[in-house]
Parts: C-alpha cells; sequence; structure tokens
C-alpha cells in the first residue's frame, strides 16, 4: 500500500534526489509511523530517522516520561536535553501538549519502544493545550 493511501495522510511530496519523504497528516488522525515506515519499506526504500510533531499527553512509565498518543494506541519514550526534559516532567499529568522531534529508524518487526527526542527550545515546545 503507499504511504498516500493510508487514512490520515493528507498529502505526500518525495524527493528521490535529495531522499526524503514530506508526509503531510490530518489533524486528528490515527496513523502511526510503523505503519508509514512499513509502507515505505513495501515500496522498496528505507526509512530512517523521522521528523514529527505529535501531540498527546505526557505520563511516567517505569521512571521515564513517555508521551501517550491514545488516538493511535502509541507512546514514545522521551528523550531530550536535561532542560526540556523537566519542562516536559512538570506537565506530565496535565493537559495535552504538542512537540516537535525525531523518531530514530526502526527496524521491522522491532518490539524496543519507541523513542522521541525533543527539538530543544521554547519554539518547539508548545505547551498545554496547544
Amino acid at each position: 500500500m503507499a504511504v498516500q493511501k493510508l487514512d490520515g495522510v493528507r498529502s505526500v511530496t518525495v524527493s528521490l534526489n535529495d531522499g526524503y519523504a514530506d508526509i503531510a497528516l490530518a489533524s486528528q488522525n490515527t496513523v502511526t509511523v510503523e505503519r508509514i515506515r512499513e509502507a515505505i519499506r513495501r515500496n522498496g526504500f528505507t526509512p530512517r530517522e523521522a521528523r514529527v510533531r505529535v501531540s498527546g499527553s505526557v505520563v511516567r512509565q517505569d521512571e521515564q516520561l513517555v508521551l501517550d498518543v491514545p488516538a493511535s494506541g502509541m507512546a514514545f519514550v522521551l528523550a531530550g536535553s536535561a532542560d526540556a526534559l523537566a519542562r516536559l516532567a512538570r506537565a506530565a499529568g496535565g493537559s495535552p501538549i504538542t512537540l516537535d522531534g525525531t523518531v530514530p529508524e526502526s527496524q521491522r518487526g522491532s518490539t524496543t519502544p519507541l523513542h522521541l527526542r525533543v527539538a530543544d527550545g521554547p519554539e518547539r515546545y508548545f505547551g498545554r493545550g496547544s
């Protein structure tokens, strides 16, 4: 299945010369990073690190900060600078937030939890209710 045919994908722009795909998702979508990566693999390409903007709620799980995204059933273990993680710790258990970050490359069939490396800087943290 092509990426643009996945439910929740609004548009796809691909640059084979530069080696990237820009995938715009509809708001309130339920598509997961792994579903997109699997569609990319089925088309003969190797997905790499993904830059994402994702909304959810920060929770504490097993001594880690996790961004819980209930609409898609996903959860991302949060990583980043000490300052970024301290800000996120203060948001734990609160209202939804939106974060910019990167999701590292993963292998097909991996059961390792996805990590979201939060971008540094206040412009990358959209706060409660954004």
